[in-house]
């Protein structure tokens, strides 16, 4: 039976989708700090509207002067001392408030991915993703707490000035109520494209991290023919690369700071034009038209405020999405008692929607051969995975995940070895390059303890893929299996696959930017839309004919 496709999503959908997920996601990570954001939001609202009366004021106080009148005079300057006095102390409360909350929020991360280090949980998440979340991600999840308050606050305060000029001159109000939102609202596209380009920057700078790291550590090896050459040469290429994203999100910002000052400007000079229009056929005076100049002019700040705080939330989610993947590594590799993180956390009625597979690329999987896919970014690539779990009925996929882990045993148990001869066992472990772990005795009998602790990384990830090639599936689908290999190895592995499997379906998942993307032809897969699709079907597979490696006795 063929599985039916959910429709696809409008834009208006998607994005309606995505903000009231948005919200979820915030009011979950603010658990029990929802009372003290609730506050900081009232401060700010006190000290804004303590900042959008002075306009105001100074309009009562010329209109005063222009009549004449000193007590009128006396009472509104005192009414602007006070807004003045009213608006430093709640900038100072405001200040305290947010800063308490953001050291809390910080320790509260810290505490929550950290723990596992120092209690020696396993986890999964590679050394850039903790290096690059200890350094960035913290930071931004923290200041989103007072982004958050900043928004709702500037928003209050802003229908509320335009309301004022509605109810005073109507045209106005009008340019100010309608302009700016819609002006506000073009620049979604581009917050969604900052997000993406500050979510690429933020996951290579954390592979390239773990890529030098692994290099340091020994935990990935640069041995083997032209392994160095090859592993500076990779090095170049990433941090090209890691340039180029910063680069192209320090482009878009400052095109949303443009826009961020913009937006008000063209509000304002168009009130101050209809402001005069008004003032020259005798519809309002001059005190009006100063009132109305300072409360367009003070719309800069809470326009500003809301885009400028939108684009601390975006930093924000990254660090939820990169902590959320963090921790649910550690809890899928067995790690108890810890708190379920909010990105994970679903309602009794609500289903995590599931990314759908597109044809072209079920179409892949099913074509025997080699095929190599890439995604952007490591929450893509696991999210495909998911997906293609739900193709059983279809293409049949079985989705091997080198970080799994197995139980204690021989390396013949870990194998299934009473379905299988030892020959049948040694020709699975040699396609995985676990030549090292029998040696010339042939003996599938080693004994490996539980979680392979007595092996390497690397050797893990092998022993995970050989159990995999032995059962001969007809469609087998890797996900990322040289994570923890040198170049030279890596490269050996695969070739030995490609050989093993020569007539079934074998296809790779890897990220972009790939060590071996120069060797082997590899599709690009795109999410758009909630649809993973191929973006371009490059040529077929190198010939069969020019690898050297291990030929399996049939």
């Amino acid at each position: 039976m063929r599985m039916k496709l959910k429709p696809r999503q409008t834009k208006g959908e998607y994005v309606m989708g995505r903000m009231a997920q948005l919200i979820r996601f915030m009011n979950e990570t603010y658990r029990g700090k929802r009372g003290r954001l609730a506050a900081l939001t009232g401060i700010l609202l006190l000290r804004s509207l303590c900042e959008v009366s002075f306009p105001l004021w100074s309009g009562f106080i010329i209109d005063s002067a222009i009549k004449k009148d000193g007590e009128a005079i006396m009472i509104y300057g005192s009414l602007f001392f006070m807004a003045v006095v009213g608006r430093i102390t709640f900038s100072v409360i405001s200040h305290n408030v947010s800063i308490h909350s953001q050291i809390d929020l910080s320790l509260r991360s810290k505490k929550r991915v950290m723990g596992l280090l120092v209690s020696g949980e396993k986890i999964s998440a590679s050394v850039g993703d903790l290096e690059e979340f200890v350094e960035n991600d913290i930071d931004g999840i923290s200041k989103g707490f007072e982004a958050v308050a900043n928004i709702i606050a500037n928003l209050a305060i802003f229908l509320i000035a335009g309301i004022y000029l509605l109810s005073q001159v109507i045209s106005i109000g009008f340019v100010v109520i309608m302009l700016i939102p819609l002006c506000a609202l073009s620049t979604i596209p581009l917050l969604r494209q900052m997000e993406r380009f500050l979510q690429g920057y933020r996951e290579e700078s954390g592979r390239l991290t773990s890529f030098a790291s692994d290099a340091v550590t020994e935990q990935r090896a640069i041995r083997g023919v032209h392994g160095r050459d090859d592993f500076i040469k990779r090095y170049s290429q990433r941090s090209k690369s890691l340039r180029n994203q910063a680069l192209r999100v320090a482009a878009m910002r400052s095109l949303l700071d443009s826009i961020q000052n913009s937006i008000p400007s063209l509000a304002l000079a168009a009130s101050l034009i209809i402001g005069i229009a008004l003032w020259r056929r005798g519809m309002v005076t001059i005190p009006q038209i100063i009132t109305f100049y300072g409360l367009s002019s003070y719309l800069f700040e809470p326009v500003s405020g809301i885009i400028g705080g939108i684009q601390v939330i975006i930093p924000m989610v990254v660090g939820l999405r990169r902590e959320s993947r963090i921790l649910h590594s550690a809890s899928e590799n067995g790690s108890e008692g810890q708190e379920e993180h909010p990105l994970h956390r679903q309602t009794d009625n609500e289903e995590r929607a599931e990314a759908q597979v597109g044809p072209g690329l079920r179409n892949l999987l099913k074509k025997s051969g080699f095929h190599s896919v890439s995604v952007q970014g490591t929450s893509e690539r696991e999210s495909l995975a998911s997906s293609l779990k739900v193709l059983k009925d279809e293409v049949d996929p079985l989705i091997i995940d080198p970080r799994m882990s197995f139980v204690a045993g021989s390396v013949s148990q870990i194998l299934c070895g009473r379905n299988h001869t030892e020959q049948e066992q040694l020709h699975a472990l040699k396609a995985a390059c676990l030549d090292e772990l029998f040696g010339e005795t042939g003996d599938v009998n080693l004994k490996i303890t539980r979680n392979g602790n007595s092996l390497s990384e690397g050797q893990r990830q092998r022993l995970v893929i050989a159990k995999a090639l032995i059962n001969r599936p007809q469609s087998l689908v890797l996900l990322d299996p040289t994570q923890a290999l040198d170049i030279a190895t890596a490269r050996e592995m695969v070739e030995r696959i490609i050989l093993f499997r020569a007539n079934l379906a074998t296809t790779i998942i890897v990220e972009e930017g790939w060590d071996l993307s120069d060797t082997w032809d590899t599709s690009q897969v795109v999410l758009k839309d909630g649809v993973f699709e191929l973006k371009e079907i490059l040529p077929e597979n190198p010939p069969l004919s020019d690898m050297k490696g291990m030929r399996e006795n049939e």
